[in-house]
């Protein structure tokens, strides 16, 4: 019988503030995201909270526009 562990990815958290920066946008504009939906957010303590990297990726991935070629 063989033993086997999963062992999940480690996930990557950015904290609101830098959150803010790497999407541009204020603190507020973060947790009304959240509110939203369109953010994970991940509470981290009693006054702690980050914000998954995959949720910012999603984030801009579905906000990008493709620029056409001009024809």
């Amino acid at each position: 019988m063989t033993l086997q562990t999963n062992r999940a990815q480690p996930v990557k958290l950015h904290r609101i503030k830098n959150a803010a920066l790497l999407l541009d946008v204020s603190k507020p504009t973060i947790y009304r995201l959240v509110r939203a939906g369109k953010l994970t957010l991940v509470k981290l303590g009693t006054r702690a909270s980050a914000i998954t990297d995959e949720s910012i990726r999603d984030f801009i991935a579905a906000h990008t526009q493709s620029v056409g070629n001009g024809s």
